[in-house]
C-alpha cells in the first residue's frame, strides 16, 4: 500500500475555519479598546493602531486553516469523483 496522505474532513475543516475566524474577529476587536482608551487618556498624542493594521499580523498567522480548507476540499472533490 502507498502511503496515505491524513485529511480533515469537510466539515471539520469548517468549523474549525469558522472557529478560527470568529476569534480573530473578537480578539481584533476587542484590542480596539485598548487603542482607543489610550488615546483618550493621552488626550490624542498617542495615537490608537487601527484595525486593518491589528487584523494582519492573525492573517499571516492563520495561512495554515486556508490550507487544511483546500486539502480538505480537495479530498471530498476526489472521493465524490471516485463514487460517481
Amino acid at each position: 500500500m502507498g502511503v496515505r496522505r491524513r485529511v480533515l474532513p469537510l466539515h471539520a475543516a469548517y468549523v474549525l475555519a469558522s472557529a478560527i475566524t470568529i476569534f480573530t474577529i473578537l480578539v481584533t476587536w476587542m484590542s480596539g479598546w485598548y487603542e482607543t482608551a489610550h488615546e483618550v487618556w493621552s488626550s490624542g498624542a498617542w495615537h490608537g493602531v487601527p484595525w486593518t493594521m491589528r487584523l494582519l499580523p492573525f492573517m499571516v498567522v492563520s495561512w495554515p486553516i486556508a490550507y487544511l480548507l483546500a486539502r480538505a476540499n480537495r479530498q471530498q472533490t476526489a472521493s465524490h469523483k471516485a463514487t460517481t
